[in-house]
């Protein structure tokens, strides 16, 4: 009976302390899970960040290629004039 005893004393510490260390792996894994949650959460907002950041250059570029466009006109407009003789009779009206 003693033998009995001494293996179940034996065997609770045992399992008391697998016990004990699940507790802290099942702490540990709610942790991790959390991070990676928190971890998910910031790397969707620095993805919005960045949608945002190339619609921003998308739109600058835009700005950019529509007055490329209106000063191409404006010298069109110009050289037009110019080599029809235009500019010189507005010049000489003016007078």
């Amino acid at each position: 009976m003693e033998t009995y005893a001494t293996l179940l004393v034996g065997h609770t510490l045992g399992i008391l302390e697998l016990s004990g260390q699940r507790d802290l792996d099942l702490a540990e894994l709610r942790h991790l899970r959390l991070s990676l949650l928190q971890l998910a959460e910031q790397v969707g907002v620095l993805n919005a960040q960045l949608l945002l950041g190339s619609i921003e250059i998308v739109q600058s570029a835009v700005g950019l290629v529509q007055l490329a466009l209106n000063l191409v006109d404006v010298v069109r407009q110009l050289l037009g004039d110019l080599l029809s003789g235009g500019l010189i009779w507005k010049k000489m009206h003016i007078f």
